[in-house]
């Protein structure tokens, strides 16, 4: 695999999520320059590596009846960020205090944004199907967002969140039909 830009490197404003060869890979473009990978270790799991220029994270959704993302420095057990799973608005909090929230824009349009502790909107994550099949992510930045020193891992983040949830439809929808034609 050729190696990562670093994320200062590129136009963020050119940033987008595709699905690559792999099914259970995504990397992060501007233009044709891949910036981070997220690959999931398997299509019925929740873990997951994050690769950019700057190294390596795991994320891995814990818990059951309070569900939360846990985001570590890959190799260690040190968590780097946890983000609450609520069902309107989930909150992100990062080592050193800072926090995001994290929220679908509606029920039928499967938009996602994160906006920092002050309600302003720093990015919009839109997936982008054929059919029923996720090949990428179009990415929407507010200007605060480029500075924002978190972007990096926010964008890794929202869209580990995303995937997550078309592997689990994915996966319920077999399920469904498994039973349906059992019936």
């Amino acid at each position: 695999m050729p190696d990562l830009a670093p994320f200062a490197s590129v136009d963020a404003t050119e940033l987008r999520w595709v699905r690559t060869e792999g099914h259970h890979e995504f990397e992060l473009k501007a233009g044709d320059t891949a910036v981070a990978r997220l690959h999931w270790r398997s299509a019925s799991g929740s873990f997951a590596t994050a690769t950019t220029a700057r190294g390596a994270l795991t994320i891995k959704r814990a818990g059951f009846l309070n569900p939360k993302i846990l985001v570590r420095e890959a190799g260690t057990e040190r968590t780097v960020g946890i983000l609450h799973v609520h069902w309107s608005v989930s909150s992100l909090e990062l080592k050193g205090g800072r926090t995001y929230r994290w929220m679908r824009k509606s029920f039928w349009v499967p938009t996602w944004e994160f906006d920092d502790a002050n309600g302003q909107n720093l990015l919009r994550i839109e997936p982008a199907r054929e059919g029923s099949h996720l090949v990428g992510g179009l990415l929407t930045l507010a200007p605060a967002a480029l500075a924002n020193p978190d972007l990096e891992m926010l964008l890794l983040l929202g869209w580990y969140f995303v995937v997550l949830a078309f592997f689990e439809d994915e996966i319920a929808a077999g399920a469904s039909a498994a039973l349906a034609a059992v019936s």
